[in-house]
């Protein structure tokens, strides 16, 4: 609530906001690839996009990770400090830990000829969220 405050956000606000449909309609497609294959499959999409999210030495050039680039974004644009945005500065330091933690699992798990599925699970994971990100990206531009 803190970050949405610093923005001018009610607790009601936020609590009480309609998704757009691009993300509900995301939700569902990874409720489905979670209910529909394997579980190594699942957790090997939901790695990808912690792994995406996650700040490294390979993405610090371009401003570190998801969480990082979101966290600085918010900063730089709405003049707003790191006390401002918990959220983000939670997330920019924990999604890394989240990808790693559970890679070993996969590791362990995968079985030998399996592993391509498993790939291609993660990789079409990574492609839905790009297709929710274009979706909040139309969504904000209506609203300029």
């Amino acid at each position: 609530m803190q970050q949405a405050a610093s923005v001018g956000l009610s607790a009601d606000e936020v609590l009480n906001a309609e998704p757009l449909p691009i993300t509900r309609a995301v939700n569902y497609a990874y409720l489905w690839y979670i209910r529909k294959h394997t579980w190594q499959e699942g957790l090997a999409g939901m790695i990808a996009n912690e792994v995406k999210n996650a700040s490294s030495a390979v993405l610090t050039p371009v401003g570190g990770g998801g969480s990082e680039r979101d966290a600085k974004n918010w900063m730089k644009d709405l003049g707003l400090t790191e006390k401002d945005v918990p959220n983000s500065i939670a997330h920019s330091k924990a999604d890394d830990k989240h990808g790693k933690m559970f890679l070993p699992f996969l590791e362990q798990h995968v079985a030998a000829g399996a592993e391509d599925q498993v790939l291609q699970v993660a990789k079409e994971s990574l492609e839905l969220r790009a297709v929710w990100y274009e979706g909040i990206t139309t969504a904000m531009e209506k609203i300029n």
